[in-house]
């Protein structure tokens, strides 16, 4: 559906014009478009740590975080793994918004409970984050306990 666009992405990921920029920003703007919620696993995948513009990664989320809440979520899970291996501070960054809002992090809690695939994929993301943040210490922790450590 939207494979046009996924390969424009995947040819402008490199930022190394100014046109890779507009080209990049062009496709997210064409995916969403398609308002379906299937794209946001491939949208996950071109999170990177190893990058000199974060604000291309933030354009991903906010892209992301444009679906309704439990696509946003199912979508996440599908490719967590994957995208904490090779984008693990944006990863967090994911799970941060999550954590920080309160209709986000009930039905967050409510997915990880009920799954254990899922759960087994956020404990490194909450432990790392248990680890980095004061102030979410003590939530990551209980979601802990309450899956499973």
């Amino acid at each position: 559906m939207f494979e046009k666009e996924l390969a424009m992405l995947e040819r402008s990921k490199g930022f190394e014009t100014e046109d890779m920029f507009d080209d990049f920003e062009k496709a997210l703007e064409l995916i969403l478009a398609y308002k379906d919620p299937k794209c946001i696993p491939f949208l996950l995948q071109y999170l990177s740590d190893d990058t000199d513009y974060p604000e291309m990664m933030y354009q991903i989320i906010h892209s992301v975080e444009s679906f309704p809440l439990e696509d946003d979520l199912k979508g996440m899970f599908k490719v967590l793994t994957q995208i904490y291996k090779k984008a693990p501070n944006f990863t967090k960054t994911l799970v941060y918004r999550i954590l920080n809002e309160k209709n986000a992090l009930k039905k967050f809690r409510e997915m990880i409970e009920k799954d254990e695939a899922k759960a087994q994929a956020i404990k490194p993301v909450l432990t790392a984050i248990a680890q980095d943040s004061e102030k979410h210490t003590d939530i990551c922790n209980e979601i802990l306990l309450k899956i499973g450590r």
